[in-house]
């Protein structure tokens, strides 16, 4: 099975920060947490921002308990163009 995804878009780790620091604190954003699943020392969230540089984002993540403590192992994001 094949799957192309045409706005893919892959950034070095220190451009991503350089984005975040260029936009400044998100004084206006509305979270939630819009679910959390958990099995045994795995589990996936999802987050659901809003109002974030003006756009609204749904996150996934995947999480590991290592040591008693949640780590995130993963992050996919999609920004809605619909609203």
């Amino acid at each position: 099975m094949s799957c192309e995804v045409s706005l893919f878009k892959s950034i070095e780790l220190s451009q991503f920060h350089r984005n975040g620091d260029e936009n400044g604190p998100a004084t206006d954003i509305v979270t939630k947490i819009a679910r959390i699943d958990i099995e045994g020392s795995i589990a996936t969230a999802r987050l659901e921002l809003d109002n974030w540089t003006g756009h609204k984002f749904t996150d996934f993540f995947t999480l590991l308990k290592v040591d008693s403590e949640w780590k995130i192992m993963n992050k996919i994001f999609r920004l809605h163009t619909d609203n």
